[in-house]
């Protein structure tokens, strides 16, 4: 009696989570406000002309810049980064080169140079996109988007450029963050050469100042991660 094979398992290749085809069109995104009062943090430069009100105008090159910056002059925004909690926003700059690992990943001082951790108040409701959960099937995405690595960060800039002409109402982006799936992200934009008014400074820590190092430790360890 011959015996039927069974069909083999396919194989999936890491190309089906990291690839992304550039977007078609400019698809228009859910939105939602930050509400007024929302604590939210930053990791930027201690240089005092760069408030955490200040939005990068810069186009950057490959390999530098982060996930949603923008991609050409075409349709310039500028831009800036936030985490919902100080954690995610430290991480999302110090720990973008962690990997996987069951042993404390290191971190060097150094990467805390020149930088500061600012908390800030929205006082103005921000609209922003959604890009997470099932809003993300509606602009003809999923999750890779937001976990791609770097090396895809040239196709999710164009995908943040379409999505944000797509949405005209949105003035930057929510997603869940890559290191921690319970935070979110926010990516906050505005017009060249201009500044946040919808938000205001509550604090400022140097990261390089005692009180900086200690929270800097005390928000790695929870993410298996130790500053040397």
């Amino acid at each position: 009696m011959l015996r039927r094979s069974r069909p083999k398992a396919r194989r999936v290749s890491t190309s089906d989570w990291d690839e992304l085809e550039p977007p078609e069109g400019t698809p228009r995104a859910h939105t939602e406000n930050i509400a007024v009062g929302t604590l939210l943090w930053r990791v930027h430069s201690a240089d005092p002309r760069r408030g955490a009100d200040t939005l990068n105008p810069t186009i950057p090159k490959p390999p530098y810049g982060g996930r949603f910056d923008c991609p050409s002059a075409e349709h310039h925004y500028s831009y800036s980064y936030f985490g919902d909690t100080s954690a995610v926003a430290l991480l999302e700059v110090i720990g973008r080169s962690l990997r996987p690992s069951t042993r404390p990943r290191i971190v060097r001082r150094v990467v805390l140079e020149g930088k500061v951790l600012s908390q800030v108040r929205v006082v103005q409701p921000i609209p922003v996109a959604l890009l997470h959960g099932s809003h993300l099937h509606h602009i003809g995405q999923t999750a890779r988007l937001t976990k791609t690595p770097s090396r895809m960060y040239p196709i999710t800039r164009l995908w943040s450029s379409a999505v944000l002409r797509g949405t005209a109402d949105a003035q930057g982006l929510k997603y869940r963050s890559r290191h921690d799936e319970d935070q979110f992200c926010y990516l906050l934009t505005g017009p060249k050469d201009t500044t946040l008014d919808s938000i205001e400074a509550v604090e400022r820590i140097d990261l390089e100042s005692p009180a900086g190092i200690v929270s800097v430790k005390h928000e790695l360890l929870r993410y298996n991660a130790v500053l040397i």
